[in-house]
């Protein structure tokens, strides 16, 4: 089963849900499931689930705050006009948090995620290498601030699915 927990950022108690097999490793890898526009983590914990069993890796799915409009979003580097929501921090200071508690190891933390968490899976690629070490996104992309200022200070892997020949 998995729980849910929240995780206080910039004076904000944020909503995530966790799954930790009952037989984990030391030094086990953390995985990010990034909802997209409108959705929550709430769902996305069950999808991982066999996977986290069979492979052995901790499962976060955390919710993002309303955006401008008054919808669930991930801050990927938006316009302000948009949001001002510090995604960015939240999620590398939770990554931190987890990595701490469980005893995971902090160089197999990665992100996936799908429509706007795939975007904001792309801003952790460009703006927090040091704390996600690979990202996969579906059917997201960069956003244009991140298409224009990315410039990480290593390498990341990225897988990118657009469609269902990729």
């Amino acid at each position: 089963s998995f729980s849910q927990s929240s995780f206080n950022w910039d004076n904000e108690d944020r909503e995530y849900f966790l799954y930790v097999p009952e037989f984990l490793a030391k030094d086990a890898p953390l995985v990010f499931v990034l909802h997209g526009y409108t959705d929550s983590g709430q769902g996305w914990v069950d999808i991982f689930q066999n996977f986290a069993n069979d492979y052995g890796f901790v499962v976060c799915a955390p919710t993002g705050l309303v955006d401008n409009y008054g919808n669930t979003h991930w801050n990927a580097n938006l316009s302000n006009s948009m949001t001002t929501v510090d995604d960015l921090g939240f999620l590398s200071n939770l990554a931190i948090y987890l990595q701490d508690e469980f005893d995971l190891d902090p160089n197999k933390t990665f992100a996936c995620g799908h429509s706007n968490g795939g975007f904001m899976s792309w801003s952790l690629a460009c703006n927090a290498p040091e704390i996600f070490k690979a990202v996969a996104s579906v059917t997201g992309t960069m956003s244009s601030n991140d298409w224009d200022e990315c410039n990480p200070s290593v390498a990341v892997p990225v897988m990118q699915i657009s469609g269902t020949n990729d």
